[in-house]
């Protein structure tokens, strides 16, 4: 988006400049220079407010675990530093399924639910200490991602995801 959105306004900048038909001044030659050095600035400045460097750039995670669709799914994680994060990816699923996801721990797990463009789309956050257990209906023919991190910084341990898909 930023890119785009700086090359659109050097274009139009550079397209003003040469259908403007004089920006100089009394014979000024500097004026048309000036004229296109402060618009290059101004699209690079202008560029720089619309930063993309949200949580989308790490998106998809290059690591994460696969929950298979056979039978009921089981997987033991842990926590192990503060913020730590740890990825799975449904299989694909068709429009009208559902997915049933639970945790057991000590700590206290919540999870994050995106869809495969990155779009938030269901959360637990529930009080720390607990457990969590959702169900999702499948909106459309997608993947989803799935983030189960430590609801507390400072609380870190195993932790045990389990998964069912149904119809």
């Amino acid at each position: 988006m930023k890119r785009t959105l700086t090359v659109l306004f050097l274009i139009v900048a550079l397209l003003t400049v040469s259908l403007v038909p004089s920006c100089e001044k009394d014979g000024d030659p500097t004026g048309p220079a000036l004229f296109l050095a402060t618009v290059l600035i101004l699209g690079i400045t202008v560029g720089g407010w619309f930063d993309d460097n949200d949580d989308k750039d790490d998106f998809p995670p290059a690591k994460y675990d696969i929950m298979s669709r056979h039978g009921e799914g089981k997987f033991v994680g842990s926590i192990l530093s503060p913020n730590d994060r740890d990825w799975f990816r449904t299989e694909m699923m068709r429009e009208g399924e559902r997915l049933t996801v639970w945790s057991e721990s000590q700590i206290g797990v919540r999870a994050v639910l995106f869809d495969e463009y990155g779009d938030y789309y269901s959360s637990t956050n529930y009080s720390p200490g607990t457990n969590f257990r959702f169900e999702i209906k499948a909106k459309e023919w997608m993947s989803y991602y799935l983030m189960v991190t430590g609801h507390d910084s400072d609380r870190t341990g195993p932790y045990t995801l389990y998964w069912k898909y149904s119809r």
